[in-house]
């Protein structure tokens, strides 16, 4: 189903529904929607999970001897223990035309010691089906301000099927302290702070407390949900336009906000009205739209529909691709609807990019090994300490991760023999291939046992760290045979004889094909593995793929 636009239909799966009998006339309260919340756990969703090649699966192995136990989850951001609401509204999220969740705004009158302050509170709960399974993701996310607006404390909180990762930061002495928190890891970092800077809500209270005008622009620098990272804010207020609402019809002034972070532009569109209350917003490229309504139905069911994320996320080929693990290189042609191919995929060992025209580039993919003489040359440099030390996702000194190395190498000692050993050994003991997760950490998957491709990729990665391999993930497009195209896909590269050599614990071939896309690569030393895969955006929903030539 596609998005509609400001003047189109209304999706007739929520048309159907008993809307226009509801009151959705909206509070005058100030309705801090939090588009780059609603943003990051859409991305999260979209981009981490993937169709696994259908290869058989070895029986499970036994789960290692040490079962540790995980710490209590780092303290909550709500810091009174009597505050006052004094706002809130309720918001529904739509993806693809389907009600999939909804956003909950709350604003408290609080006290943090001696001085007045604000706590804002937003909530993000969505659920969905990915390649047939249901994955469901939590983002809260909570700033505590100054009256005058100044960042004093923040939280994230995000949720996705069994496994939680918390941030929490402080301003002190010009930075912010920063502790983020998974199972079995705590990791402090600092971030320099301005105190002009604004918060996870700053695009909404600006329009809100100011009310834009048509033609005019603003521009901020906020913190961004689940980063720890601030972003750079470009608002452009365009024109007013009649805009269908749940309950019918409004004028609202149209308002674009582009979002910098990372080196990605993320583009996202709002509504407001007269007051600066945003009744409306929507994200183009990932389909996906928050409409203003009421707590019942925000909380509500939506209508049964049939739609699947994985499936809609796939870039289809016109034919199938033969043999695509074993083949040893492929010329593709890859279009960007908006952007340039040139700029988005990896220049790297195995894959060659060359731009044909503004949107449109040559990629030639390579399968290559430690001893192949075929490589490209690359632009990625050595491994640095990050890929080779533990961190809050890849927990490489977890006791259970090094006693499940140790008895994978059963004494190897080569670097590409031990590295093989463990792609073949994560595939079977990653024993319940699911997509319900988003992204877990190495220890949780050490304990559950089960995730999808992103899964495989940090446990992978924590077992070749534990035995000195450096190793990261690398993140692109794999080739899914059951739906004769790419899906979005997350697997590894470990350094071997001075280069970077790619491996898939979803297959456990003993290296790759030339059926993987490269976009990018990360050690995942970030304070959220959001920032890892923000370079995603770029390319989800506005991708064609066309295959030239195949050895």
């Amino acid at each position: 189903m596609q998005l509609n636009n400001a003047h189109g239909d209304f999706p007739s799966s929520l048309r159907d529904q008993e809307f226009a009998t509801s009151t959705l006339a909206s509070p005058k309260a100030s309705n801090l929607v939090l588009s780059s919340l609603s943003l990051l756990t859409v991305l999260l969703l979209f981009a981490s999970g993937c169709g696994e090649p259908a290869l058989p699966v070895s029986p499970p192995a036994a789960r290692p001897a040490e079962q540790a136990t995980a710490p209590a989850s780092p303290a909550t951001t709500s810091i009174a223990p009597q505050k006052k609401l004094i706002r809130e509204s309720w918001e529904i999220v739509l993806v693809g035309g389907s009600k999939v969740g909804y956003s909950h705004f709350e604003e408290f009158e609080t006290r943090l010691g001696e001085q007045p302050a604000r706590e804002l509170v937003s909530s993000n709960e969505m659920s969905m089906q990915r390649f047939g399974q249901t994955i469901e993701q939590s983002i809260e996310a909570t700033s505590i301000e100054s009256l005058d607006g100044q960042v004093l404390r923040f939280g994230t909180k995000m949720l996705t099927g069994p496994s939680e990762l918390t941030i929490q930061g402080e301003y002190r002495d010009g930075k912010m302290w920063i502790e983020t928190g998974t199972l079995g890891k705590t990791q402090k970092s600092t971030l320099d702070w301005k105190p002009e800077w604004g918060g996870f809500f700053a695009d909404q209270q600006s329009i809100n407390q100011k009310p834009m005008k048509p033609g005019e622009t603003r521009s901020l620098i906020a913190l961004v949900p689940g980063t720890a990272q601030t972003g750079e804010i470009k608002i452009a207020a365009k024109q007013n336009e009649s805009v269908k609402l749940l309950d019918g019809e409004q004028d609202l002034l149209h308002i674009e906000s582009y979002l910098s972070i990372a080196g990605t532009k993320i583009m996202s569109i709002m509504w407001t009205d007269e007051s600066g209350d945003v009744l409306k917003m929507s994200i183009p490229g990932l389909n996906h739209e928050t409409y203003r309504t009421t707590k019942e139905i925000a909380l509500g069911p939506g209508a049964e529909v049939d739609f699947d994320l994985g499936q809609q996320t796939v870039v289809k080929l016109a034919k199938p691709l033969p043999s695509p693990h074993t083949t040893k290189q492929v010329v593709y042609r890859i279009r960007l609807k908006d952007g340039s191919p040139v700029e988005t995929f990896s220049n790297c060992r195995s894959q060659t990019v060359k731009q044909l025209d503004e949107h449109t580039a040559e990629i030639t993919v390579r399968a290559i090994r430690p001893t192949s003489d075929n490589v490209a040359a690359s632009d990625s440099g050595e491994p640095t300490e990050a890929d080779r030390q533990p961190n809050n996702l890849i927990q490489s000194d977890d006791g259970a991760i090094v006693s499940l190395a140790e008895r994978m190498a059963e004494g190897k000692t080569d670097p590409w023999e031990l590295a093989k050993t463990f792609e073949a050994g994560v595939r079977s003991y990653v024993h319940t291939k699911n997509f319900s997760q988003a992204i877990s950490s190495a220890s949780d998957v050490v304990r559950s046992q089960e995730g999808d491709c992103t899964e495989h990729a940090v446990l992978l990665a924590a077992l070749c760290r534990a035995k000195g391999i450096p190793a990261r993930v690398a993140i692109g497009l794999v080739y899914y045979a059951p739906v004769q195209g790419f899906a979005y896909h997350m697997w590894n590269e470990v350094w071997i004889d001075n280069g970077w050599i790619p491996i898939d614990s979803t297959l456990g071939l003993g290296g790759i094909g030339a059926a993987h896309l490269k976009i990018t690569d990360s050690d995942l030393n970030s304070a959220s593995p959001i920032s890892a895969l923000l370079p995603v955006v770029e390319v989800i929903g506005q991708l064609e793929v066309e295959v030239i030539n195949i050895e």
